[in-house]
């Protein structure tokens, strides 16, 4: 009879842990087809890279030394 409580309380903290990580994976799993979506939508099919001009260093280490030693 012990032996039963545990596995009834083990399927309970189970299906709610199933609950509370199911919708999370879901709201992932739909935000980031949405965000594809999106993206493939308003992108510039023309530009190769869509970046824009300068190096291509580290932005704030990089740009900081070739600031002071320039």
């Amino acid at each position: 009879m012990f032996g039963h409580d545990i596995c009834g309380c083990l399927v309970s903290a189970l299906l709610a842990a199933a609950g509370a990580v199911l919708p999370a994976l879901v709201l992932l799993v739909v935000s980031r087809q949405l965000w594809k979506f999106r993206w493939s939508i308003t992108r510039d099919r023309t530009c190769k890279l869509p970046l824009p001009q300068g190096s291509m260093g580290w932005p704030l280490v990089g740009e900081t030394f070739h600031w002071l030693f320039q």
